[in-house]
């Protein structure tokens, strides 16, 4: 790989054009947690069959959640936003079932 080339590309950026690369690669690093705890929980909940510390209001909240930053994503055209709430949107349905059959009272 030409390493010079792909600095070349880089310094020829404008400002605004690094910030928002910049803004990308921290957007993917930070949901990349996000995600990895999404899929913690949900290894968790069937692993010890309980849910009983998730209400609906949480989940509900972030199917929502999950659903519109897809969305937005999407209108915009910013495959960081599509690429990690694609990820985590099965979770979060994951963590509903889990919750339907482990966590109601």
């Amino acid at each position: 790989m030409d390493f010079s080339a792909i600095y070349m590309q880089i310094t020829s950026l404008e400002p605004y054009d690094i910030y928002l690369l910049i803004s990308r690669l921290l957007t993917i690093v930070a949901s990349s947690f996000l995600t990895f705890g999404l899929y913690h929980q949900v290894w968790k909940i069937f692993q010890t069959k309980s849910a009983k510390d998730f209400t609906a209001t949480l989940i509900i909240s972030l199917l929502l959640n999950e659903t519109i930053w897809f969305n937005y994503g999407f209108a915009i055209s910013e495959w960081p936003i599509m690429f990690i709430t694609g990820i985590n949107l099965p979770a979060v349905v994951l963590t509903a079932i889990g919750y339907y059959y482990y966590g109601r009272n």
